[in-house]
């Protein structure tokens, strides 16, 4: 598949055929490069969780596990967003992914195979939740995905809309979580889960 085809932004029907073609290809693993938060006040960004528990860590604990033990349910409860075009708005948001990803001290992400994942219309339905928040950015490499950014609140690539249709401001939706503490490492991750080393 061409990803640098320009026509999927054209129509939003032919847009999601070209992406599920894309992952027609097998998942055998799916790898976390970063298991563990970050934070960053230039950039408005953070993956902490808050302190407190609720039962969205909670779903979110499970949804990470059942990807990791089971690529197909990443597949039936997950859609995505080729975030690698040529367009101004594709730049935009690749440099913006580039700058969060850096904060890590890992291998960088290959820029030019990013997506972005988010759970799906079938996910809210039969988690009974209409909002979740999380997105997955990754590339797909000889059959694994490789996860180097597991974002809680859109704050790398904002797709939350108002009432109005108007994307929420990164600022304020950082300005609201930006006291949260509570790692990924201590909700999600443990020693013994696939980890890219």
């Amino acid at each position: 598949m061409n990803l640098l085809n320009k026509n999927k932004y054209r129509f939003k029907n032919e847009y999601r055929t070209n992406t599920k073609k894309y992952f027609d290809k097998p998942i055998s693993k799916i790898l976390f490069v970063n298991p563990y938060s970050v934070i960053d006040d230039r950039l408005n960004f953070t993956n902490f969780f808050q302190r407190k528990s609720c039962d969205r860590n909670n779903l979110i604990k499970e949804t990470v596990l059942n990807c990791v033990n089971n690529p197909s349910f990443f597949n039936r409860y997950f859609e995505g967003e080729e975030i690698s075009l040529e367009t101004k708005r594709d730049r935009y948001k690749i440099k913006r992914l580039e700058m969060i990803i850096h904060l890590y001290d890992t291998v960088p992400a290959k820029e030019t195979l990013l997506f972005k994942y988010s759970p799906n219309a079938r996910f809210k339905r039969e988690y009974n939740t209409p909002e979740h928040g999380l997105q997955f950015i990754f590339s797909h490499e000889n059959n694994n995905l490789i996860v180097y950014l597991i974002d809680l609140y859109h704050l790398a690539i904002p797709s939350k809309k108002n009432k109005k249709g108007e994307f929420f401001s990164i600022k304020e939706e950082f300005e609201i979580r930006r006291k949260y503490k509570k790692g990924i490492e201590e909700i999600i991750f443990c020693e013994d889960m696939i980890k890219v080393k």
